[in-house]
């Protein structure tokens, strides 16, 4: 138990301490951002006197004296970082070499473009869709040698035309209203000799598209073609290539993961894989576009939060189903945070809320990422199959996630990351290649186990049918001495069933007669002692006719009845004077103790008759409604019984009065018990069954009755009788059936 309690506490602390630290991060994320807003107006002045942008300090000098880059070699790269020319707002003109633009902003580059156009439009302009322009002049040796030279502009976002000396150059993505936009494709172009003005200024002119986010990240430099073919081949491949070579290695990965949940439903974990490589590719496939399948820009924003939301809501749940971690609630919890974020991407996301919305999607996702840890940690802790295997490559897969969505929220805020590649390039293919090997490591695992299981069973499966065998051996020994003794058991318990039904068989009248009336009665019990009970009755020169019904059936019910049967000739023989209502309240006082003795929770329902001559009955009792087939009219009377069940209190006098009925000559009596009406059709499904439709019910019986009413008391049994051989009957069917001649 102490062992199963610090399991439990661990656990919580560790969904704790997941919480805790995605809150720690959400809030330094916050905090960092509100930073940054504070800071970008005192950092980012506008020079009234020369349209500088400044930072502080000794840039001041070098933004405005600085001389240009001077190329005088190709052997190595002449850097173009530091201070361009900026200016929003879209003008051919910008690209003449001939152009002034001293009246132009300077703005430090690589950078992100954001915080210039936050700095003139406010952090909180929805304005993030326009066209900017840099500039940046290049001085060229008079004594370099004549050639081509090669121009390393890093990756500009979204989409670029580059000139050089007013000539395009190159340029990647498209602009509005065809735009598409190749933000993280790397800008390398040739420079013709042809253009270069040797021992004089060079202007290189961009123009800029920018949406949602804008920036020149990477490498800036001039160099020899040699340098820059080997910049090219190699920015290209580890940047977009090889997304393309990831995105080949994940779709049959993913198409046999399908397969195999297909082939085996039971393993969710293998859907939920699916599904994340499904949404995994649509992430690397947008740092690598060449086509533009989106239509709009906005679009293909939206269609990555999805598929980022997506991705966040799966993944945990795959690790879930692989640890076996039962957490429905969370489950639920990040079903609604991805319907929350489609429904208002769909609804309340247009180009002014793009933003923003991906800012806090963003936000809003970057906790899930800490929760897949502590999944991990959990299972490490409770021994969970594979996770020493998987861990390392779930983890290293989260860290790819969390990198590039602090990255993703660092281009929408504006903040350029100086610090190395960190948060400048994105990871998350690179982290999904060792999920890959992760993942193949864990089926190879999962194969060599099945199949090590299958080598073992056939080397011992000899061995464990022998000794299978033997266990059956015993096992059939054992049920034999069991048979032995359950026959011996059957036999006397069956010996002990005839002899009730001897005796109640005995019991019942073997030939009913009433003077001046022609009697039928049958009786057929559900089991082989029954419930039910008639008689017949001669005594102090009347007929008593009786039928009642011990709830239940069986050997106890049987019991019963032959005690009332037994009481009631007692009482009759001993005081034939005794009305109904009498006769009843004798009868009750005796079997009440009886049945306390035998520790039974049951009653009976009873009615009982006095023939008294001249088609007159008296009748007390509270059992099934009586029927009488009255033959002057040919209609069926119903006549309901009155009084109190008997068995259950010992004094039950105040309850009981005696009734008048009266037959005419030809008029038909029918007692019964509610085996015939409580008989269900065949073929109906307890639980399902509707009493209206399928129980045979008061309504067919009476119909019977009153078609058969004129015939004799034999034929209308029979047709009573057939007309049930479509229903089965699960209590003791009784009726007696009496007609005045």
């Amino acid at each position: 138990m102490e062992r199963k309690e610090t399991r439990h506490i661990l656990e919580q602390m560790s969904k704790l301490g997941a919480i805790l630290l995605a809150s720690i991060v959400i809030g330094s994320i916050l905090y960092f951002t509100l930073v940054q807003v504070i800071a970008i107006a005192p950092r980012l002045p506008v020079s009234a006197a020369s349209g500088i942008v400044i930072d502080k300090g000794d840039d001041v000098i070098n933004a405005v004296t600085q001389a240009p880059p001077r190329v005088s070699s190709l052997e190595e790269r002449t850097p173009l970082e530091g201070y361009w020319k900026i200016r929003l707002g879209d003008d051919r003109d910008f690209a003449r070499p001939e152009y002034d633009d001293s009246a132009w902003d300077a703005y430090r580059l690589p950078g992100s473009l954001m915080r210039y156009i936050y700095n003139i439009k406010g952090f909180f302009t929805t304005e993030i869709n326009g066209v900017l322009w840099l500039r940046r002049t290049v001085h060229v040796d008079r004594d370099l040698s004549p050639e081509d030279v090669g121009l390393i502009l890093g990756r500009i976002a979204n989409a670029d035309e580059t000139f050089f000396n007013g000539v395009k150059i190159g340029g990647m993505g498209s602009f509005p209203p065809d735009e598409f936009s190749m933000w993280n494709h790397p800008r390398n172009y040739q420079v013709a000799k042809s253009l270069i003005r040797y021992g004089g200024k060079n202007v290189i002119a961009i123009r800029v598209w920018y949406h949602t986010w804008g920036e020149v990240n990477g490498l800036l430099a001039v160099t020899g073609l040699d340098d820059w073919q080997r910049n090219r081949t190699s920015s290209n491949f580890f940047i977009i290539t090889l997304d393309y070579i990831i995105i080949a290695m994940g779709i049959p990965i993913m198409l046999l993961f399908f397969v195999f949940y297909l082939r085996r439903k039971v393993s969710r974990e293998y859907l939920y894989y699916t599904f994340q490589l499904v949404f995994g590719l649509v992430i690397i496939m947008e740092l690598c576009n060449y086509w533009n399948p989106y239509g709009n820009n906005l679009v293909r924003v939206k269609v990555l939060i999805y598929a980022w939301a997506a991705i966040n809501v799966v993944h945990p749940i795959f690790l879930h189903r692989l640890y076996e971690l039962e957490r429905k609630k969370i489950e639920i919890t990040l079903w609604i945070l991805l319907g929350g974020i489609i429904f208002i991407g769909m609804f309340f996301t247009d180009i002014n809320w793009a933003r923003p919305n991906g800012g806090l999607g963003i936000l809003a996702l970057s906790g899930i990422g800490f929760y897949n840890f502590s999944c991990h940690y959990s299972a490490l802790y409770k021994k969970r199959p594979y996770s020493k295997l998987f861990t390392f490559f779930g983890s290293t897969v989260v860290i790819g996630a969390i990198h590039d969505g602090v990255a993703y929220f660092l281009k929408i805020i504006g903040y350029y990351p100086d610090f190395g590649f960190l948060f400048n390039v994105m990871i998350f293919p690179y982290a999904a290649c060792v999920l890959y090997l992760g993942t193949t490591l864990l089926m190879v695992s999962r194969m060599t186990n099945m199949i090590d299981d299958i080598k073992d069973l056939n080397e011992n499966l000899e061995g464990k049918v022998r000794h299978r065998t033997v266990e059956l051996h015993v096992a059939l020994e054992e049920m034999e001495s069991m048979n032995d003794q359950l026959t011996k058991t059957r036999d006397a318990l069956w010996g002990e069933m005839m002899l009730a039904k001897k005796i109640q068989t005995i019991l019942l009248p073997q030939k009913p007669e009433i003077d001046g009336f022609e009697i039928t009665a049958v009786m057929l019990p559900a089991e082989n002692v029954g419930g039910d009970y008639y008689d017949i009755i001669k005594a102090g020169g009347k007929s008593w006719l009786v039928i009642g019904d011990v709830a239940g059936h069986g050997v106890p019910a049987g019991i019963i009845m032959m005690m009332v049967q037994t009481s009631i000739h007692t009482a009759v023989i001993q005081n034939p004077e005794l009305s109904p209502a009498e006769l009843l309240s004798v009868i009750n006082r005796t079997i009440t103790g009886n049945i306390r003795q035998l520790h039974e929770d049951t009653y009976i329902t009873i009615t009982v008759f006095a023939v008294l001559g001249e088609g007159k009955l008296n009748f007390s009792g509270l059992h099934q409604d009586i029927m009488v087939y009255r033959a002057r009219t040919g209609s069926v009377e119903i006549i309901e019984t009155d009084g109190i069940l008997i068995g259950l209190k010992e004094d039950i006098d105040a309850m009981l009065g005696n009734s008048k009925l009266c037959l005419e000559r030809d008029d038909c009596l029918l007692v019964y018990t509610d085996g015939i009406t409580e008989a269900w059709k065949k073929g109906s499904v307890r639980g399902k069954r509707n009493p209206d439709t399928d129980m045979y019910g008061e309504e067919s019986l009476r119909a019977v009755f009153q078609r058969n009413g004129s015939r004799s008391t034999e034929e209308i049994k029979k047709e009573i009788l057939d007309s049930m051989a479509d229903y089965d009957c699960t209590d003791d069917v009784t009726m007696v059936i009496v007609k005045r001649r």
